[in-house]
This record gives structure tokens, C-alpha cells and sequence, in this order.
């Protein structure tokens, strides 16, 4: 673990388009993505790290918009 690189962050913004639509994706990449979903204009603030950061990226529109959909129940949450 010496060796390796220093975890570091960039910093995201993104406005919500609705909670049954993804905005955004914050893509790791080599890893994968996490889908951004927020109320309609409501400002969402996310902080990613990666070694060095290295490889983050924001994909606008979100690659798969309605995924958020597919999801199970919530308990104790409603939208």
C-alpha cells in the first residue's frame, strides 16, 4: 500500500430532472458508473475520489436515464 497513488477528489454539479429520471452519470472509470437522480432543478453537489483522480468524468445526459426505475421497494420513503 505504499505505493500506492494518493486518493484525490473532483467535485460535480448537476441539476435533478425529475426523481424517475437520471441527470447525469459520474463515470470510474474502469469501474463502472453511479446515476445521478434529484428533483426537478434541484442543485445535487457529489464528490468522487479516485487514485490521483484519475478518471472521473461526467456523462450528461445519464447513459441509462430510467435504470432509476428499476429498483425495489423503499421502505420509509416516499417520491
Amino acid at each position: 500500500m505504499a505505493k500506492f497513488p494518493k486518493l484525490e477528489s473532483h467535485d460535480f454539479s448537476v441539476t435533478g430532472i425529475g426523481w424517475k429520471e437520471s441527470a447525469a452519470d459520474i463515470v470510474l472509470s474502469n469501474v463502472g458508473w453511479v446515476a445521478v437522480t434529484a428533483g426537478v432543478g434541484s442543485e445535487v453537489s457529489v464528490r468522487a475520489y479516485t487514485p490521483n483522480a484519475i478518471g472521473l468524468n461526467l456523462r450528461e445526459p445519464a447513459l441509462l436515464p430510467t435504470s432509476v426505475r428499476q429498483r425495489g421497494k423503499l421502505s420509509g420513503l416516499s417520491f
